[in-house]
């Protein structure tokens, strides 16, 4: 890593993230670290700089040619998945959420029938199988395990 070649603690590039402008803490390094936050692109030279680095390092950094699209088609990939975890987890949440006030609804008279039979459409539609499904067509015969 960077950071720790440069002999900097987290702490250390925050805060010299933060003396050129970028509010970054601790959590911020370690979600870029650990590719659950992307690097931007205003943030990227702010950091080479930081850790001692210039832009005739990049090749250093990313390769060339083949070496730096793959890396990089490889990181993009990696952090879609993440985003999908969280997606998939939030989706979760609220489904359950919903499930909740359905069962709350069901024995209430202060609900009206239509928006309480919509309501159970979107359960049936939000199905673990139906997602399942939707995600294994959606990849086009990748086998996704939850």
């Amino acid at each position: 890593m960077l950071r720790q070649n440069a002999g900097m603690t987290a702490e250390d590039l925050a805060e010299k993230m933060r003396d050129r402008g970028f509010r970054w803490n601790t959590v911020t390094v370690s979600k870029i670290e650990n590719g659950e936050r992307q690097l931007k692109l205003e943030e990227s030279a702010a950091m080479m700089q930081c850790v001692g680095m210039g832009a005739e390092d990049l090749p250093k950094l990313f390769g060339t040619g083949l070496d730096f699209k793959i890396s990089r088609q490889a990181n993009i990939v990696e952090w879609s998945h993440n985003d999908l975890n969280r997606h998939i987890a939030h989706f979760r949440h609220l489904r359950d959420e919903l499930a909740e006030i359905v069962a709350e609804a069901e024995g209430s008279n202060n609900v009206s029938e239509e928006k309480l039979q919509h309501a159970k459409e979107v359960l049936g539609r939000s199905s673990n199988e139906e997602i399942v499904k939707q995600v294994k067509d959606g990849l086009g015969g990748w086998f996704v395990k939850w």
